[in-house]
């Protein structure tokens, strides 16, 4: 697992006449592993208690703002060689284990096999120093080379950056961090005040049939579309509707007169109530659009416009049985800013706008992400 750093700490570091300074000095914040557990540590790795070492670690851990542990760990020699790692993780008793074995190989390259092929299966502990720990027994029986007697040489190995897959930090991060589960869509307790909260949850792409009664001479069926931003509170939708056309007469005979249909495009707000999955939109916003109007009955029939413009209100009832799928039924009223009529000339009006239509609709929503 740490093939990566053992190599580049192997080959890097030389062996050096011992020094007198303390072997390992470690920094770390309240409740992760202290000075006397990280030595003890490197010790149960290298099998043996630390003496006057030929080399220097030097280990600062710090918590970032995203609550992850960052290390920056120094390795040097007598000689001058220096060797520095960067690595983050979740938990800094992973961190602190991971540096315990890093130090071991820079004391006793042979280290390397033995943790990888027996992992200790004791963790560095958390917390104040330990009192009188026995240390285990060495893998093997076999005398090892000490520092200080003449060793063979060693052909250098040429320093290789890790691979993206093979770096510490990346395995860590993988094996250790637990995936964050997705943000609710459904309303709930406003959290603006909260860092990253005013981004929203969810978006929202609903589509459904639709009524209206008061801007066409009759209740017209038709259909609308929106896409809608989700917040816990709050809820910001851009979207369209059409009615199909209905038919207008200025005789009794129902034999002169005009077919008129409506195209609108709004942007509605919404104060999102209730606790999920039940969701009470109150709505409010406006309409742009146009009303088109065609002769019937008329040798020279003529097509027309008139311009739309409506204030609305509305209020809805919402379902959500998972958070990536919603039925929400909404109805209000819409109040045309113009007051505006299709006429024949001649014969009088075809259809005149009510003061105050009505709409609804009944929508079915996917969520994402």
């Amino acid at each position: 697992m740490l093939s990566g750093p053992v190599l580049v700490l192997a080959g890097a570091l030389r062996v050096a006449p011992a020094g007198s300074a303390e072997s390992v000095r470690w920094t770390a914040p309240q409740g992760c592993p202290d000075q006397a557990a990280m030595k003890e540590a490197v010790e149960r790795y290298v099998g043996r208690p630390l003496s006057n070492e030929a080399i220097q670690a030097e280990g600062t851990m710090q918590r970032a703002d995203n609550g992850r542990y960052r290390l920056a760990l120094r390795l040097s020699v007598a000689a001058g060689d220096r060797e520095e790692r960067m690595l983050d993780d979740l938990d800094c008793a992973v961190l602190s284990d991971v540096a315990a074995l890093m130090i071991a190989v820079a004391i006793d390259p042979e280290v390397a096999a033995t943790a990888l092929a027996e992992p200790p299966t004791e963790p560095v502990p958390r917390g104040s120093t330990p009192t009188g720990p026995a240390l285990p027994e060495p893998a093997s029986t076999e005398p090892r080379p000490s520092l200080t007697e003449p060793v063979e040489p060693v052909e250098p190995v040429e320093p290789v950056e890790p691979t993206p897959a093979s770096k510490p930090e990346a395995r860590m991060t993988i094996a250790d961090a637990s995936p964050t589960p997705p943000p609710s869509c459904r309303p709930g307790p406003s959290v603006f005040g909260r860092r990253g909260s005013r981004r929203p949850r969810c978006i929202a792409l609903g589509v459904g049939p639709s009524l209206q009664w008061g801007s066409l001479p009759r209740v017209g069926p038709g259909l609308s579309a929106e896409a809608t931003l989700l917040w816990p509170r709050v809820r910001l939708s851009a979207g369209g509707s059409f009615f199909w056309g209905a038919a207008a007469w200025v005789d009794a005979d129902r034999e002169l007169g005009g077919t008129i249909r409506l195209g609108t495009g709004e942007l509605r707000g919404c104060g999102r109530l209730g606790w999920e999955p039940i969701e009470v939109p109150l709505c409010g916003g406006v309409q742009l659009g146009a009303l088109h109007g065609r002769g019937v009955g008329i040798d020279v029939p003529r097509d027309d416009r008139l311009l739309w413009v409506a204030v609305i209100a509305d209020a809805g009832l919402g379902w959500s049985p998972n958070r990536r799928f919603a039925l929400r039924a909404q109805g209000g009223v819409a109040v045309p800013v113009l007051r505006q009529s299709f006429e024949i000339g001649g014969l009088g009006p075809v259809h005149e706008l009510s003061v105050v239509g009505v709409q609804a609709g009944l929508f079915a929503e996917i969520r994402l992400p």
